[in-house]
């Protein structure tokens, strides 16, 4: 006789959308929980962007040419 296999639930829904999971069970995503650093607000990061003048754009076309 078969034995018939239940599903099991999974232990809690996920709360993020597949496409993020997809993203951070990636290799790139690994690589950039590797490398976030808690300590560093988004706030700080605004600030830090903010105090850039004018377009990026330029500077990096720039950069990679010079690759």
């Amino acid at each position: 006789m078969a034995t018939i296999q239940k599903r099991r639930k999974p232990k809690r829904a996920p709360q993020e959308p597949v496409e993020d999971l997809a993203l951070w069970q990636s290799e790139l995503g690994r690589y950039i929980e590797t490398e976030a650093d808690e300590r560093i607000s988004i706030e700080s990061v605004r600030q830090t962007l903010a105090a850039i003048s004018g377009p990026l754009a330029a500077d990096v076309s720039a950069e990679r040419d010079r690759r």
